[in-house]
């Protein structure tokens, strides 16, 4: 940052993201954190940093040959609570996500 003419003056350092949120909900500081340490507390103004950000891949590997029927439901139920969280999450902070980036793909087909 200081190439660019910046030098924050880092007054706290925390690895309590309950501790980082009361300080910047007190007004005392701005952090910058993932997602999922935001929590929900609408008086902190979430701010994405940039539009198109790293993309992440979860993927479930297994043997195709596993005859387990625990495992199509396991990747079912895997998939369904990844959905669940991206609706929770945006409606929780009242955001629109337009980036497919936020969005799961077509889970598989429910085990039969």
């Amino acid at each position: 940052m200081r190439r660019l003419g910046f030098t924050p003056d880092i007054r706290f350092t925390s690895a309590d993201f309950d501790v980082i949120r009361g300080i910047v909900r007190e007004n005392l500081g701005v952090a910058m954190v993932p997602a999922l340490a935001l929590g929900i507390d609408r008086s902190i103004t979430m701010r994405r940093l940039r539009t198109h950000g790293p993309r992440r891949k979860v993927l479930a590997v297994h043997r195709a040959t596993d005859p387990d029927p625990l495992v199509p439901a396991a990747v079912a139920v895997i998939h369904e609570a990844a959905h669940e969280f991206v609706v929770w999450t945006t409606e929780a902070f009242a955001v629109r996500l337009d980036s497919t980036l936020a969005m799961t793909p077509a889970g598989p087909a429910s085990p039969r």
